[in-house]
Parts: structure tokens; sequence; C-alpha cells
């Protein structure tokens, strides 16, 4: 069992990937930092345990297990010993992420390009169906899905993982109509722009300052550290914005003036992924109106 430390996510037990290092790394130690017991899982078992011993050293409680997410055996085993071990898990954090295939579309390595696929989509929808049963049968959780760069709008040479990534959105808001009257809440989460070791690779790797070196250009000024994304994550875990299930929240919303008007997000349908085709804007088939707050679609 978890060494019981004071905090507002005592006793809750969250499952955080990619949390060898970044992004993922920072939202496992806030996590940690508010009471939390993190299972911090990667396929470096070095940086897992770093991490772990990091949330530790800080006072807090974590453990680590190695995973490879795009492998449904490993995600259902690692997955079956958290269960097995601490009896439920309150919170899934979906970071793992890969930005490989870089360049046009008849030029990049398929197998880089599914690499990106399976992390990015794949694995969250197997990390997901893994966890959602163990959180339905304890009346509730919450699921911190990690997005980025090509969700609102084309990103050239990059197509396997902007298309991921939008994928994972509308997962992530479908998901959301799925979870609510199990009381699961579903978030998308925009991290920023942050020098992680995959964004690096993204610009200093020859096939990134040939194909995204204006890109880097635009970018100038923009990187933030990850501890934005940790403190998002973990107000996140704490059900502070609960309203906003489905919807794509980024570092730079104040969460605040979002709940305040929530029925104009909500009429609007703002922070969602929608087609448009006229000026008079669209109308989605089920609106996540219909199951905030827990209600039934229909």
């Amino acid at each position: 069992m978890t060494t019981q430390h004071d905090g507002p996510l005592s006793g809750q037990i969250g499952l955080v990937t990619g949390a060898g290092r970044g992004i993922g790394q920072a939202i496992a130690l806030s996590l940690a930092a508010a009471g939390m017991h993190v299972v911090a899982t990667a396929r470096s078992p070095d940086e897992i345990e770093e991490t772990a011993a990091m949330a530790r050293g800080a006072g807090g409680s974590a453990s680590a297990l190695t995973l490879d997410v795009r492998s449904r055996q490993a995600v259902d085993a690692v997955v079956a010993e958290v269960l097995g071990q601490f009896g439920r898990i309150d919170l899934l954090v979906n970071n793992a992420g890969s930005n490989s295939a870089l360049g046009p579309v008849w030029e990049v390595d398929p197998d880089l390009w599914l690499q990106d696929i399976e992390v990015n989509l794949y694995a969250p929808f197997l990390l997901c169906r893994a966890v959602l049963p163990s959180m339905i049968a304890a009346g509730g959780g919450r699921v911190i899905n990690i997005m980025g760069g090509g969700l609102t709008g084309p990103l050239p040479y990059d197509t396997g993982y902007s298309s991921s990534k939008a994928g994972a959105s509308r997962f992530t808001e479908t998901l959301a109509i799925e979870a609510a009257p199990h009381n699961v809440k579903v978030f998308a989460m925009g991290p920023g722009v942050v020098a992680t070791r995959m964004n690096r690779h993204v610009f200093d790797s020859p096939e990134g300052r040939k194909w995204h070196g204006a890109l880097e250009t635009q970018l100038e000024g923009r990187w933030v550290g990850p501890e934005h994304a940790a403190r998002l994550a973990t107000r996140l875990a704490l059900g502070e914005a609960d309203p906003l299930i489905g919807r794509m929240l980024g570092i730079a919303d104040d969460l605040e003036a979002m709940l305040a008007n929530i029925d104009e997000i909500r009429a609007h349908e703002l922070h969602t992924m929608r087609l448009v085709t006229s000026v008079a804007g669209h109308a989605p088939a089920i609106p996540l109106t219909a199951v905030e707050g827990g209600r039934e679609p229909g």
C-alpha cells in the first residue's frame, strides 16, 4: 500500500505515461507533491526510477514501471499490476508522445509514420481501454490526454504527428461523452511549446532543420517550461475544471473565466474541434452539452 502524505490528492493513485523526463516528469512530480501516489511509466527504467526517486525525495509517494505504450499486452499487464497492488487508478495521464516522421508524405519512412500514430493515438486508446473499467467500478475517475501541434490546423511535413493529435482530440471528446454517465471525466490538455527531447529533435535533426526551420523561427519567444503543464494537470486532477470535460484546455487558458462563461462555451461549442461549413456555424450531431454534468445523450 502507499504511504499516506498530506495533500489534496492524498490516497489517490495516478498512472502517468512518458514520465521519465520533460512534461511527463513534471506532471508526475506535481501530482506527487499534491499527495497522489504516482506510478511513473516509460520504456527507459533508469529515467522513470529517477522520476520516482525525485518524487520521494521531495516528500511524495511514487513508484516506477517499465512500459511500451504501443503494446497491448504490456499495457494490460501494467494496469493489472497497478490495480493488484493499489486496488484503484484515480487518474490516467496519457503523455507519452512521438514525432519522428519528418518531411513530405512521399519521402517519410512509413514505419516512423506508423510509430507516431501508435504512440500518440493507439496508445491512449489502449490505456483508456485498460483503465476505465476499474474507474467505472469505483464510481469515477479522471483521464488527461496530452495534445500537441497540428491539432487546430495543418502542420506540413509532420503528417504522422499532426494527424495522430487531431485524432487524439476527437478520441478524447468522444470518450468524454461515453464516460460522463459513469462519472469519469476526460480532458484534452495542451502543454504549450516545451523544449522536450522530442521537440528539440524536430528542429535539431537534419530533417527538422530542412523542413521546420521556418516553424522554429515562428515559435521564437513562445517556448515555456514543463511546470506550466504540470500545474494545469494538477488542477484538472483536483476537479477544478470538471464542467469542461472533452474540451481542449491549454496552459494559457483562464479556467476561472472559462467556468464563469460556461453557458457561452457550451452554446457555441468552444474549445472543440469542429467543421465549420458556413458563416452560420455548425450543428454537431451529439454536442458535449448533451453529456456534461453526467447527462445521457439524446
